[in-house]
């Protein structure tokens, strides 16, 4: 009889001792959601406490032409640059835009008026460095679009005017493809194929882009050619999803 009381009072103990051992766990798993939710919820505090202000800070990297990493009170902060567009990396001009980027801002300290944040979470904002305004500076030399999406700004519009006039930087280019479609594809019509270089040829696939190709600056397209006649004369052949045949 003794033998049967201990018994069943062992599994009733058992069967109560994982609910125990759940009810601890429980609290602890919330009290982490909690914590995670209230970080989520003090950064997006911070960033939408940013906009409106003038921040300063040390620039420590350069991703691509128009955006930024800033170090600023042991936080660094990724900016992208208010009111244009640069060429992709990919794109022809797309290295030429983050070379002069780095040039200016790399290792230097600057002055960003926050303006928005992103859906990347990055701050949008007009960078200044030594009285000069990045966007505008980029733009007059035909590395940038205004981004007219975003903004209205005339002193954007007339860079942008004056970078088209002088044939500067991208603008050389005959049909230069702005970098909003050439991220989602939607690429205008090229122009005929006899357009003239400089040309980049594949020197594996024997294939050559002109310089609104979206290849244009692959790794193999180390091959340059001054014409379109020049490229067929070495054998290589105009890249299908950029030159229309006459």
């Amino acid at each position: 009889m003794d033998c049967g009381i201990e018994t069943h009072t062992v599994t009733m103990i058992s069967m109560f001792h994982p609910a125990q051992q759940s009810s601890k766990q429980f609290p602890r798993a919330k009290t982490l959601v909690l914590i995670g939710l209230f970080i989520t919820l003090l950064l997006q505090t911070v960033l939408a406490a940013q906009i409106g202000t003038t921040l300063t800070g040390l620039v420590v990297s350069v991703a691509d032409g128009d955006t930024v990493s800033v170090r600023r009170d042991r936080t660094t902060l990724r900016v992208r640059v208010e009111g244009i567009d640069t060429p992709e990396l990919n794109q022809a001009f797309g290295h030429q835009a983050k070379t002069f980027t780095s040039l200016l801002l790399l290792n230097k300290h600057i002055t960003v008026n926050v303006r928005d944040r992103d859906r990347y979470g990055r701050l949008v904002g007009r960078i200044y460095v030594d009285g000069r305004d990045l966007s505008v500076a980029l733009v007059l030399q035909g590395l940038a679009w205004h981004y007219t999406r975003y903004s209205s700004d005339p002193t954007l519009a007339e860079a942008e005017r004056q970078a088209r006039a002088a044939q500067a930087g991208l603008w050389s280019q005959s049909a230069p493809v702005p970098p909003w479609d050439f991220r989602s594809g939607a690429l205008p019509p090229q122009e005929d194929v006899s357009v003239k270089g400089p040309l980049h040829g594949n020197r594996r696939s024997r294939v050559f882009h002109q310089p609104n190709c979206r290849n244009y600056t692959c790794q193999n397209c180390t091959v340059v050619f001054r014409t379109t006649e020049d490229a067929l004369e070495a054998g290589f052949r105009p890249a299908g999803d950029c030159h229309r045949r006459r």
